[in-house]
C-alpha cells in the first residue's frame, strides 16, 4: 500500500496544469480597471422565444416558478461594485454560482457603458427547483420510489426546504430538511435533517463557515447527527444479520489559510471529535451463508489536527457528466488530511491514534481528454495494532473526441484490513454491477471496472428531455471477509436511453437500461431492468 501511494504521488506532482481564465477579464485585470457596476439577469426556467420550449408546459412552467431573486445572486458573487477586475475572483463567482443545485448555467462577462464604465453582467439560468414525486429507481432487482416534495430555490431565495416519503430495499424514510448557504445573507451555512425511519431515526444540524474562495481566511463549524438504525448485513443478495444501533456524533473545527498565493493556498487547524457508536446483539435471519460479524461498540473522542492543500486550476467542460450543461473540474491538487488521537481522558473507552487523507488531482492530457483521480485512506491504532484501516483508489476516464459522444470509463481499488463490521463493502447492482441483485457479495476487498459510450443526439422533448443513449460494460470482484478468498470475476453488458434532463435540478440524467450478466450462477436472473437518475461517474 505505502509502495503504491509513493507511486501515485510521484505521477501527481510529475503533471502541472494550470485553469481556466476568461481571457477578456484578465485583459481589464492588466489595465487594473475598476468594476462600476454589477448588472444581473436571471432567466425563467424555459425560454420561451425558441420554438421547442414556447409550449403548455414550457409556458405553465414559467407562471409557477418564482425566479431567483437579484439580491441571493448578488449576496453569493466573491465581488462587488467598486472592486478591481480579477478574473479569477470572477471565474470562482461562475462556479459557484453553477454550483448551486437551482442553477442550471452562469456566466459573467464584462461589458463597457456609454459613460466609459465597467460593467459585469451576471447571467443565470434558473432550474426547475420544485421536485414533486420524481425519485424512482430500479437496480439489482430492488426498486426504490418516493413522494417528495423539494424545493431548492424556495420562493426564489436560493434556499431547500423538503418534504417526502421514501420506501427503498433497507427502509422506509419520512423527512424534513432544511438548507440555507447563506445564513443571515452572510456565508455563513445551515443543515438540517430529521428522517423517520421505519427502524429508528435521524437527526442532524450543521452550522458552517465554509473555505468558499481561495483567498478564504477562515474556515470553522459544529456538526452534530444522532442516528438510530439497523444495520443491515447481506450476502448472496439476501439478509444474513440485523444489528440495531444508536451511533452519535459531535465535530468542532476552526481552520485558517496560513499561505495563499495566486493559485494555492495552505490551510490548517485543529477539531475535536466524539463519536459513539452502540450496537445491540445481532439478530440471525440466515447465518449460514456468512460467519457471524465481530461486534464492537465504540467511544472515541480526541483532538485533531487538519492539513489542507488546495489549488485552483478549475476548466469548464459539457457532455462528462450531464448533459448540455457547463461543468467545472478541478485540474489542480486538493488534498485533506487529519491526524491526531482519541483519548480516555478526553472521555474516550480507549487511546488510540488516528489518521485519515482525502487526494484529488484532475488531469487535462489533450483537449479532448480529461482524467479525474481520488485516493482515500484512513485508519486508527488501538491496542498496539492498526484496525479498519481503509485504501480506496479511483480514477474516471472521459473522451470527448467523437462527436456527439462521450466515452467513460471508471476503474476503483479498495483495500481494507481488521474492518469495523459495518464498513465492510459489497459488490452488485446498486454498487456498479448493473447486471446482478444488490448485495450480490461481501468482502474487505474488492476491484471494479465500468466502462460507458454515452451518446447524445439534437432531439428534443418539449424543451424539457434531451435523447440520448448509453452502452455499458462492469467488471469486479471482491475478497470475502477476513482474507477468505475472492469470488469469481462477475461481468455484464447493457445499454438503453440516457436521457438528458435539462430544466430540472434534480438529477441531470435519467436512465432507462437493461443489463446482462456475463457470468451466471444457477438461480441467477437472465438480465435485470437499471433505472433512475443516479450517475456514479
Amino acid at each position: 500500500m505505502k509502495r503504491f501511494l509513493f507511486v501515485y504521488l510521484l505521477f501527481l506532482l510529475c503533471i502541472s496544469l494550470f485553469g481556466q481564465e476568461n481571457p477578456e477579464w484578465k485583459n481589464f485585470e492588466n489595465k487594473k480597471a475598476i468594476i462600476k457596476k454589477i448588472v444581473i439577469k436571471v432567466d425563467n426556467v424555459f425560454d420561451l422565444s425558441k420554438k421547442d420550449e414556447n409550449n403548455f408546459i414550457g409556458r405553465v412552467a414559467n407562471f409557477v416558478h418564482i425566479t431567483t431573486k437579484e439580491s441571493v445572486i448578488r449576496e453569493l458573487l466573491l465581488f462587488k461594485e467598486g472592486d478591481v477586475a480579477d478574473a479569477k475572483v470572477i471565474y470562482e463567482s461562475e462556479r459557484l454560482l453553477r454550483d448551486q443545485e437551482w442553477i442550471r448555467d452562469a456566466r459573467i462577462a464584462p461589458s463597457i457603458d456609454e459613460n466609459g464604465d465597467l460593467c459585469a453582467n451576471v447571467w443565470v439560468h434558473d432550474a426547475w427547483s420544485l421536485k414533486g414525486g420524481l425519485k424512482f429507481g430500479s437496480a439489482g432487482g430492488e426498486n426504490t420510489s418516493g413522494i417528495k416534495a423539494k424545493e431548492v430555490n424556495f420562493l426564489g431565495f436560493g434556499k431547500t426546504l423538503t418534504l417526502g416519503y421514501e420506501k427503498n430495499p433497507e427502509r422506509n424514510i419520512g423527512q424534513i430538511e432544511y438548507i440555507d448557504p447563506s445564513l443571515f445573507g452572510s456565508r455563513w451555512q445551515l443543515y438540517s435533517d430529521y428522517q423517520k425511519l421505519s427502524d429508528g431515526f435521524l437527526k442532524e444540524l450543521r452550522i458552517e463557515l465554509p473555505f468558499y474562495q481561495l483567498k478564504s481566511l477562515w474556515a470553522m463549524g459544529v456538526k452534530g447527527s444522532r442516528e438510530k438504525i439497523n444495520v443491515d448485513l447481506y450476502n448472496d443478495s439476501h439478509l444474513a444479520y440485523i444489528v440495531p444501533s444508536v451511533k452519535d456524533e459531535v465535530k468542532i473545527y476552526f481552520q485558517k489559510a496560513f499561505v495563499i498565493k495566486d493559485n494555492w493556498a495552505f490551510r490548517s487547524g485543529i477539531e475535536l471529535w466524539s463519536l459513539q457508536d452502540n450496537y445491540d446483539n445481532a439478530f440471525d435471519v440466515r447465518p449460514n451463508i456468512m460467519p457471524k460479524p465481530l461486534i464492537e461498540n465504540h467511544r472515541f473522542r480526541g483532538i485533531m489536527l487538519y492539513f489542507g492543500y488546495y489549488e485552483d486550476k478549475f476548466e469548464t467542460y459539457q457532455n462528462i457528466i450531464t448533459t448540455a450543461s457547463d461543468e467545472d473540474f478541478n485540474l489542480g491538487f486538493e488534498m485533506d488530511f487529519h491526524i491526531g488521537g482519541f483519548s480516555k481522558s478526553l472521555g474516550g473507552e480507549t487511546n488510540a491514534l488516528y489518521f485519515d487523507a482525502d487526494i484529488r488531482k484532475g488531469f487535462a492530457p489533450l483537449d479532448d481528454w480529461l482524467i479525474l483521480t481520488e485516493l482515500k485512506a484512513e485508519t486508527r491504532r488501538e491496542k498496539g495494532s492498526y484496525k479498519n484501516s481503509m485504501f480506496n483508489f479511483k480514477i474516471d476516464f472521459y473522451n470527448t473526441s467523437f462527436k456527439n459522444q462521450t466515452l467513460a470509463a471508471s476503474i476503483e481499488a479498495f483495500i481494507g484490513s481488521k474492518l469495523d463490521f459495518e464498513d465492510l463493502i459489497y459488490i452488485g447492482g446498486a454498487d456498479g454491477l448493473r447486471g446482478y441483485t444488490n448485495h450480490l457479495r461481501i468482502g474487505d476487498r474488492k476491484w471494479q471496472i465500468s466502462v460507458e459510450d454515452r451518446i447524445f443526439t439534437s432531439k428534443r422533448l418539449l424543451g424539457v428531455i434531451q435523447w440520448g443513449f448509453v452502452a455499458f460494460f462492469d467488471a469486479g470482484a471482491v475478497r470475502k471477509p477476513g482474507g477468505l478468498g475472492w469470488s469469481k470475476t462477475y461481468a455484464d453488458v447493457g445499454g438503453g436511453l440516457r436521457l438528458g434532463n435539462l430544466k430540472s435540478s434534480f438529477g441531470k440524467n435519467i436512465l432507462l437500461t437493461i443489463a446482462v450478466p456475463l457470468v451466471k450462477e444457477p438461480g441467477m436472473d437472465s438480465y435485470q431492468i437499471v433505472a433512475g437518475n443516479y450517475i456514479r461517474f
